[in-house]
């Protein structure tokens, strides 16, 4: 009797997988979670050597804490995973089963980061601006 051959999963198969799947995420689905980590003073959001005049947009990501950061990241993820548990189910499959996991699943992990550096990003705009300004 013949075996049969597990499918191959490649890049193109789970992006395509990915996009057929994907639940879109928008700052709506984090920003209460965001807005209750930042609800401390300013100078616990950043490492004690920032200078709070330097701070920009597009730096401010360096300055914060670690800490503070990885709760921003833990809170992307767990929404992420929430709206999208079958995408998540493939790619904890992929990374046990097969040596080039990364590669095949860099979709999963690039959407990861630029949500969250998006998300930051409105939170900057909306809250983490206004905060060092009236520090």
């Amino acid at each position: 009797m013949e075996e049969k051959n597990a499918p191959v999963i490649d890049k193109e198969v789970f992006d395509t997988f990915f996009h057929e799947n994907y639940c879109k995420l928008d700052y709506e689905n984090v920003k209460q979670d965001f807005e209750e980590v930042i609800q401390c003073e300013v100078e616990e959001l950043f490492i004690d050597t920032a200078d709070f005049a330097k701070i920009t947009k597009k730096n401010f990501i360096v300055y914060l804490r670690s800490y503070i950061y990885g709760e921003f990241e833990a809170i992307t993820e767990e929404v992420f995973d929430s709206l999208n548990p079958e995408i998540v189910d493939a790619v904890m499959d992929i990374s046990s089963t097969m040596e080039n996991q990364d590669e095949i699943t860099s979709i999963y992990w690039n959407t990861m980061e630029e949500l969250l550096k998006n998300f930051l990003g409105q939170l900057f705009d909306e809250k983490i601006d206004a905060m060092i300004k009236n520090r």
